[in-house]
């Protein structure tokens, strides 16, 4: 592994546990892969190819600790620049005092959920949001810049990310993991003009996962539950179901021969017309409750049922 990646992987387990809030380990990786696949300067075709190569490497996901996946429908390869010197790149973070505060606050914002990330404040929601308010505050050329994405994987963190409330948190991280992953060289040309001898580019995929960050798939309950058990379940409702519309009909009928016998003047048995009065008709809606809750449990049960690739028993 070569020095800079070790450095960024000491800088993560530092930095991250010294917050212990971004929740990054779980999923972070960073490994050194060596290709002698010729890539022309500049050329997105080339860096997408390289890519679809990678991704679909069994080595890059035996190191990667990841699944081998198919070939994606589309990928896409955005080139990132390097060329921030310093950290005056994120003043604009607190322009118009609308997403950071004179005091270094983060400014909250209501509840709102983007691609399964909920989102408390408003920095986080400026950086996962493309429609947010406040995305006018970097340019497009500054969101290319491979310290913002830095900024977005430190802020949004892992699955148990908790934020922080102050930017400089998030600043001093992020400086951390720009410098351990780039370096500034004078121009061989101009004495006085600097450079970032880094590339870094962004992949993205339809139909298909990313090798280098693991994303799990959702929880199949119903694979979990055994088939005895998802056999005993399916029954159990069925039978309520039958039971409890037989119940509800037969309840009709009698509240409706009660009714009728009033109506008419031809009372029913003392007996009869006691038990319907006193037991029939009280329980008459919380049965109903009952056949309703059988019916939606049945349905649930059943929608759960089809849509688990992993169950073990469908009727």
């Amino acid at each position: 592994m070569r020095q800079e990646l070790q450095h960024l992987l000491i800088s993560v387990r530092r930095n991250i546990k010294s917050t212990g809030e971004a929740n990054l380990l779980p999923d972070l990786k960073v490994a050194r892969f060596r290709s002698s696949t010729h890539i022309k300067k500049g050329s997105v075709a080339s860096l997408t190819s390289l890519v679809r190569s990678f991704v679909n490497d069994p080595s890059v996901s035996a190191a990667l600790g990841t699944s081998p996946v198919d070939i994606p429908d589309e990928i896409s390869v955005s080139p990132l620049s390097c060329t921030v010197l310093n950290m005056n790149f994120f003043d604009a973070v607190a322009a118009d005092n609308e997403v950071v505060t004179s005091t270094d606050l983060i400014r909250a914002c209501m509840d709102e959920t983007f691609d399964g990330i909920t989102i408390q404040d408003k920095l986080r929601e400026m950086l996962v949001n493309p429609d947010s308010e406040n995305c006018h505050l970097f340019e497009e050329a500054q969101k290319k810049e491979w310290i913002y994405h830095l900024l977005k994987l430190v802020c949004v963190g892992g699955a148990m990310c908790q934020a922080e409330d102050k930017f400089a948190e998030y600043k001093e991280i992020t400086k951390t993991f720009y410098k351990d992953t780039v370096s500034v060289q004078k121009d061989k040309i101009l004495a006085e003009r600097f450079g970032i001898t880094p590339s870094v580019s962004r992949e993205g995929a339809k139909s298909s996962t990313i090798a280098g960050k693991k994303e799990d798939p959702p929880t199949d309950v119903m694979a979990m539950i055994p088939a005895p058990v998802q056999i005993f379940i399916d029954r159990f409702l069925k039978a309520g179901v039958a039971v409890s519309t037989l119940v509800f009909v037969l309840a009709g009928v009698a509240i409706t021969l009660e009714a009728y016998a009033a109506a008419t003047h031809n009372p029913l048995p003392t007996s009869v017309d006691s038990f319907i009065v006193s037991v029939v008709e009280p329980n008459f809606t919380p049965g109903l409750l009952v056949l309703l809750g059988f019916s939606v449990s049945l349905g649930v049960f059943t929608a759960a049922q089809l849509g688990s690739e992993g169950a073990t028993y469908r009727e």
